[in-house]
């Protein structure tokens, strides 16, 4: 007998759990000759998971979350996922993604606090730039209103000398 023929006869032998994966065919025994499951497998089917609604999965997982701005709030999101996924009501799959996009998260902050802080300057050197120059032009109008004003002044006093 060859080695392919002998694998594909233990596969079809009754007497091995039937529980298919997308993997393949669980290789573990039969609980006994008229069992077709494994005792994890035939576990497995007398108490299906039970998936939560994934509503109410994600309204626990953010809980009074608004947004990821700060750390705190990304904080809260893990220490619920970890909850979460010591009850079982999380995939650990979908909880280890989830705990990547926190990292992502985690890792964009720094970035954006920059950006807020050169927003803030340059905000802050836009109002102090037009304070500037708001201020130099009301002193060229009063300097201009005063150099109208000596002017006016020298007109009268020349007129005046002129008159006996």
């Amino acid at each position: 007998m060859n080695p392919k023929s002998a694998n594909s006869k233990s596969l079809n032998d009754p007497r091995r759990c039937t529980h298919t994966t997308r993997n393949g065919r669980c290789r573990l025994p039969a609980l006994d000759s008229s069992a077709s499951f494994c005792s994890e497998h035939a576990r497995q089917q007398e108490n299906p998971r039970q998936t939560p609604d994934p509503e109410v999965l994600a309204a626990e997982l953010l809980g009074d979350i608004v947004n990821f701005a700060n750390a705190g709030a990304v904080n809260l999101f893990l220490g619920n996922l970890v909850k979460q996924l010591a009850r079982q009501r999380i995939a650990r799959r979908d909880a280890i993604a989830l705990a990547y996009l926190c990292q992502l998260l985690l890792n964009s902050l720094p970035p954006m606090w920059k950006e807020i802080e050169w927003k803030e300057i340059e905000e802050d050197y836009d109002a102090t730039a037009s304070q500037l120059l708001l201020n130099n032009i009301a002193r060229s109008q009063a300097a201009r209103h005063g150099d109208q004003q000596s002017n006016e002044t020298t007109e009268r006093e020349a007129v005046a000398s002129r008159q006996p």
